[in-house]
């Protein structure tokens, strides 16, 4: 169940050679947040049942506190790189009216989260793909990950998700280095981890982000309040 304060859901999709990973999150003002779900979707993406198998899972709703209706997914963005890039361009231009978008990647600083432009389709490729800034984004959760207490950009993990996952999610550190004199930060990914988690997280924030590009907003705080915090279950999340 989904605190009451939880008003959109976001997906974001990673794609590999013999599988897609996907998380489903759930955000309130402020930007505090609930991992909702997280699936492994076993199987070869040039084939239709890996992704008829996230049909499903991005058909879920899911239920609020407080007597309020159920929520489905609001948007969602999938990593267009890789080896299964037609195959994400087909999925997301059959599904761009459930705001269904093909993103990239990009590192760098100064890139935002999502493109202050969408982008137009070529001639070739009727599917725009959204160049998100990935280092911004992580920067953020880095941050976010250090808060103790539930406030503005507070992360929920429920109680029961593996260290595999932790560790994955953890899995990359900012390192400062010199080009030319010049001082750049590059995210660089621990040896023999899987990073899939954290870029799920970072694609399920970027879609968060084409909302707001497409005019979504959360309902203002309450005055004298921090953040609209709601009552956690303790047995489900910590």
């Amino acid at each position: 169940i989904l605190p009451e304060a939880g008003s959109v859901i976001t997906a974001g999709v990673d794609t590999q050679d013999d599988r897609l990973e996907v998380e489903l999150v759930g955000w309130a003002a402020g930007e505090e947040s609930w991992s909702l779900a997280y699936e492994v979707i076993w199987g070869d993406p040039a084939r239709p049942e890996a992704w008829e198998q996230l049909d499903r899972v991005l058909a879920q709703r899911f239920a609020r506190s407080g007597n309020l209706p159920p929520l489905g997914i609001g948007a969602t963005a999938i990593d267009s790189g890789g080896h299964r890039t037609p195959e994400v361009m087909r999925y997301a231009q059959a599904r761009q009216a459930r705001r269904v978008w093909a993103i990239k990647g990009r590192g760098g600083a100064g890139i935002t989260p999502w493109p202050k432009r969408p982008p137009k389709p070529s001639t070739f490729r009727l599917t725009p793909v959204y160049i998100v800034g990935v280092d911004g984004i992580k920067t953020a959760l880095q941050a976010r990950m250090r808060l103790e207490e539930p406030a503005a950009g507070y992360l929920h993990m429920p109680a029961d998700r593996d260290l595999d996952w932790y560790q994955g999610l953890t899995s990359e550190r900012p390192i400062r280095r010199y080009v030319k004199g010049v001082p750049r930060i590059e995210w660089v990914k621990d040896s023999g981890v899987r990073n899939e988690p954290l870029d799920c997280r970072v694609y399920a924030t970027a879609a968060l982000h084409g909302l707001y590009a497409a005019g979504f907003k959360f309902a203002a705080l309450p005055e004298n309040t921090a953040m609209n915090t709601p009552k956690v279950i303790k047995s489900k999340w910590m």
